[in-house]
């Protein structure tokens, strides 16, 4: 620095000296925001790193596990699994809903979806017609059609009692996934499935 001193007049050296100075105070407070990070563990890529003088930091490689993590707000994986099949046993009572009620007359089965199913319905006698709408507006061909076999009648006392069966067989399952280990819990729903 000194050939540059004797080159330069006293207001630029002192600039440039200035400059240096800041750089100098600038890297050194880089260099300790960088080394606290490091101790505090900050960097998400230096989590699992052994701090070495003088050498980048290099993540350890982690083990790759088999199952995926999930996050379980602190509960056991019991209580996890159990949630589960609760979570489970309750969609497969909703899925016998339909077809009890459709057993019982009180629900209509699908509406046919092409011309040839249709006309077969329609041949074969199973829909029933809504005759008390009377002059109410008709949307539709096949508005006022319901595509039921007008030999099942409603029987809202057979369903009732059919529906109760489904419901004491669901409650019966959850007992024993809620008191019995996984296994039970899994058995208990396919059974339920099943029934």
């Amino acid at each position: 620095m000194s050939r540059i001193k004797d080159l330069l007049p006293e207001p630029c050296f002192q600039v440039i000296s200035d400059w240096d100075d800041a750089q100098t105070r600038t890297a050194k407070s880089m260099h300790n925001l960088a080394v606290n990070a490091m101790h505090n563990h900050s960097l998400s890529c230096c989590e699992n790193a052994q701090p070495q003088a003088n050498t980048a930091c290099v993540p350890k490689p982690r083990k790759k596990e088999m199952y995926m993590e999930v996050n379980t707000d602190g509960r056991s994986d019991l209580a996890v699994t159990r949630s589960f099949l609760r979570s489970r046993l309750d969609d497969a009572k909703e899925a016998k809903r339909e077809p009890t009620k459709r057993a019982f007359g009180m629900a209509d089965d699908e509406a046919p979806r092409t011309a040839n199913e249709l006309i077969e319905r329609i041949k074969a006698g199973k829909y029933t017609i809504d005759e008390d709408r009377g002059d109410s507006k008709c949307y539709g061909a096949t508005h006022y059609l319901n595509w039921r076999d007008p030999s099942v009648k409603k029987d809202e006392k057979g369903y009732s009692e059919a529906w109760q069966k489904v419901r004491d067989a669901k409650d019966a399952a959850e007992v024993i996934i809620m008191t019995g280990d996984a296994l039970e819990g899994r058995k208990a729903l396919t059974d339920f499935q099943e029934s």
